[in-house]
């Protein structure tokens, strides 16, 4: 498909491509440059591995669900030791490749790598695509539920369902994504960020939109992962981790800095707990920012992964659960962490102001100036 081929261009660009951030060094992580320890595998448990884990959900009665990349979904009960899947020969699913696994009304959909979406209530299953079902493209990335909705990425654009059907959205708000969508995410005050693979980010209220236009700012165009927090919107692209400050509009590069830190330079995952910011990659483990002591800590397959590539991360409670492509592992956050080393001599890194017009602020109806609205 079209969306395909530009996306795998891009992609080749953003991987042995060169670009110039706008604004780099100290960030939200201060100078100098934080020194990476790696964990004792202590914490970490692996619940299956040789299987390649999209996303992992667990329901209220404690029964993990985890959808892969070529079995469909995986079951594991409270108390079991052995997984159960569900297939397209077994079960009726519409394929056995899946992205992503959500409950919604409280029933499972599951979303899929090529065959759109697909509804679980008990043994029943419905299927939704673009020839039956609303859906603008088949290929479906994401799934998640927001504002009593649930959202959809697909090759073709965003879409809403309501439950029974989907519908592609479209929004006549000038602020509105521009870009064919990428990447979901729920900020803590409840609105919805869209990255895109035209250099930008959207926080949508459920009413308005906010653009963040980062085209000229970043290496590549495609917003691979998001993090919103209070005052600050992280985000990963397959060429490195940015830190946008959502006061001061000032954007860095957190691995232009850090190159020994992060060999690695896809970023797959982002997540985060009232202590840390969990950080997957593609090929270099997961990655642990402590938020107030600055410092990292590495997670890969000498600590306890089956893989070093993360697909995404979950918490739940005090347990992190790491989906990777080669099972899945869960991260017991309770157990306290190793004492660090000391950090190796350095030379405080060079700070580039961000470039007037570099990054441009669509000014939302009843506000002022040119900056992002601030995120209480």
């Amino acid at each position: 498909m079209v969306h395909v081929r530009r996306l795998s261009s891009i992609l080749l660009m953003a991987l042995i491509g060169s670009g110039v951030a706008r604004g780099n060094g100290a960030g939200v992580m201060l100078a100098p440059p934080p020194y990476l320890t790696k964990i004792a595998p202590d914490s970490v448990r692996s619940l299956l591995t040789e299987v390649d884990v999209k996303q992992v959900l667990v329901d209220p009665k404690g029964t993990i669900w985890a959808a892969t990349a070529s079995k469909g979904v995986a079951k594991l009960e409270p108390g079991q030791k052995d997984w159960s899947f569900l297939t397209a020969a077994k079960d009726g699913l519409p394929d056995d490749a899946l992205s992503g696994i959500v409950r919604y009304k409280d029933k499972l959909w599951i979303s899929l790598l090529r065959n759109g979406v697909a509804r679980l209530d008990g043994t029943k299953v419905t299927k939704y695509s673009s020839a039956a079902g609303g859906l603008p493209g088949d290929e479906v990335t994401t799934i998640l539920e927001h504002g009593g909705l649930l959202w959809v990425v697909t090759d073709a654009g965003l879409a809403t369902s309501s439950g029974e059907g989907f519908k592609q959205y479209s929004s006549q708000d000038p602020s509105a994504p521009r870009g064919l969508p990428t990447a979901l995410a729920i900020g803590p005050d409840g609105r919805l960020w869209v990255g895109s693979d035209d250099a930008e980010a959207c926080a949508f209220d459920g009413k308005k939109w906010a653009r963040y236009d980062l085209k000229g700012a970043m290496v590549g165009r495609i917003l691979r992962t998001l993090l919103p927090l209070p005052e600050y919107l992280w985000f990963g692209t397959f060429g490195s981790l940015y830190v946008l400050n959502l006061s001061t509009g000032r954007l860095d590069d957190e691995t232009k800095e850090k190159k020994s830190l992060f060999p690695v330079r896809v970023m797959t995952a982002l997540t985060c707990t009232p202590e840390c910011v969990l950080l997957g990659t593609g090929g270099g483990g997961l990655y642990r920012m402590e938020r107030k002591a600055k410092t990292w800590r590495l997670y890969n397959t000498a600590n306890g992964l089956p893989s070093a590539s993360v697909n995404s991360v979950m918490t739940n409670g005090t347990t992190v659960y790491v989906a990777t492509a080669g099972g899945l592992a869960t991260i017991d956050m309770s157990k306290p962490l190793p004492a660090p080393s000391p950090a190796p001599p350095s030379v405080p890194p060079s700070t580039v102001p961000v470039v007037p017009g570099s990054i441009t602020f669509i000014t939302l109806p009843g506000s002022t100036g040119s900056t992002p609205p601030v995120t209480k």
